[in-house]
């Protein structure tokens, strides 16, 4: 009875393999489908994250911008390959899409302002408006960026303070910034006094201006009255310099102008006021 059993059990089988044979052929083939995709996804991951790592390392981005994004990267793609494989078993990822969808939106919620100051950071490193070491005006301060995270952009400030702001308020501010062009305007408004000659003040202004090795004279120099004010003419002075010159040239300049200004006995007047009082006399 049990050799019986033992020699009836494969036949059996054997009988069950041939019945339902196309079904388990169908499913052998959605199951090397399905891996066949999980690997291409796998290997397009770590093929894009690459791809954008070194695109970022070209512009100088930030290593560890630059790492969050690959990671961010190589995530996507591998979950929308495992969609793909579990579509390709006869799994309904409809369902599974919503409940991801669903997710997504309640993080989001969450997180908004994360998200935009993280939307924010990723605009920066695509437009790149500034770049670390670069001199901007940005939100009402001043500094040198000093780091640029996908949150929040650090500046150092002329006293050596750290500035940290959000992307997020950063990207809708106006951005000045002071270093990205080689050259800067300088400019000056030099009051004199009424009884100064207007001939003789823009002949030694032009001269002291143009007596600097450091002014660029290529791009020109002006010297013009500007506004007959309550106290004083006021002339405009403006020169150009390269941008590394600006404020040494801005500082040395206004001395040389004001001692050449003492020397020529040429006043630079204050706001000053008159008062004439008048006396009544009394009537009895």
């Amino acid at each position: 009875m049990d050799s019986l059993t033992i020699v009836t059990i494969p036949q059996q089988l054997r009988g069950w393999l041939l019945q339902h044979q196309q079904s388990l052929l169908h499913v052998l083939f959605q199951l090397l489908t399905a891996l066949l995709i999980f690997w291409i996804s796998r290997w397009l991951a770590r093929g894009c994250s690459r791809g954008v790592a070194a695109l970022l390392q070209r512009q100088s981005v930030d290593h560890t911008i630059i790492g969050f994004v690959r990671v961010v990267i190589q995530a996507l793609v591998l979950l929308i390959g495992i969609i793909a494989a579990l579509g390709a078993i006869g799994v309904q990822t409809g369902s599974l899409l919503a409940l991801l969808g669903t997710a997504g939106l309640a993080v989001a919620l969450a997180l908004k302002d994360a998200l935009a100051n993280f939307a924010a950071g990723i605009l920066l490193v695509l437009f790149r408006p500034f770049r670390v070491d670069e001199t901007i005006e940005v939100s009402g301060v001043t500094g040198t960026v000093a780091q640029i995270h996908l949150f929040s952009t650090v500046l150092k400030s002329p006293d050596h303070k750290l500035l940290i702001l959000p992307n997020g308020a950063i990207i809708k501010s106006t951005i000045i910034n002071y270093s990205r062009q080689p050259q800067r305007r300088v400019d000056f408004l030099v009051g004199v006094a009424y009884s100064a000659d207007i001939d003789q003040i823009k002949g030694l202004l032009t001269e002291l201006i143009a007596a600097d090795p450091r002014v660029l004279q290529s791009l020109g120099i002006t010297v013009r009255l500007k506004e007959l004010a309550a106290s004083s003419l006021d002339f405009t002075v403006r020169c150009w310099v390269n941008n590394a010159d600006y404020w040494p040239v801005y500082f040395d300049l206004l001395e040389t102008i004001k001692k050449q200004l003492d020397a020529h006995k040429i006043a630079i007047p204050f706001p000053q006021m008159d008062i004439h009082l008048h006396s009544r006399s009394r009537q009895h």
